[in-house]
């Protein structure tokens, strides 16, 4: 007898792709309790440092669209560096992120996972990759985090 519960698999891949696909249409209006464990811990609750120049601006909103705007009350603090530039990585592809993370608990200061994601490609098109890239991580880091 198999452990393998294929209605547990069905419901999981169904919830996973509806957050994929308002991601993809740039949208985070799916009710917090639609979404799968880890990102409706993370809705709202995370404060996304500010950052300079266009790329950075684009990389928190594109954020901010992932996790939901945090207010004053928020739990973590996101805290990140982006490097963007043009380096030879291929022919179609003239830039090359990297996304640098620290997101820790507002109250104790504690710093609770960081990391460092990149991508290739162009413009909005590469920072909407590191910005599912760090969500990514960041719901998987979320089953560890304190409530």
């Amino acid at each position: 007898m198999s452990s393998f519960d294929r209605r547990q698999f069905l419901g999981g891949s169904l919830a996973a792709s509806a957050v994929a696909m308002a991601t993809a249409a740039g949208s985070s209006a799916l009710a917090v309790g639609a979404m799968p464990g880890g990102l409706s811990r993370l809705h709202s609750a995370v404060a996304i440092s500010p950052s300079m120049g266009r790329e950075g601006y684009l990389v928190v909103r594109a954020l901010e669209n992932r996790l939901g705007s945090a207010g004053p009350d928020a739990r973590y603090g996101l805290l990140h560096a982006l490097d963007t530039g043009k380096r030879p990585v291929a022919a179609r592809h003239a830039m090359r992120g990297e996304f640098t993370y620290v997101l820790n608990d507002l109250k104790s200061g504690a710093v609770l996972t960081s990391g460092r994601v990149a991508a290739h490609g162009g413009g909005e098109d590469m920072i909407a990759i590191l910005a599912d890239r760090v969500v990514a991580r960041l719901v998987v880091a979320s089953r560890a985090l304190p409530v």
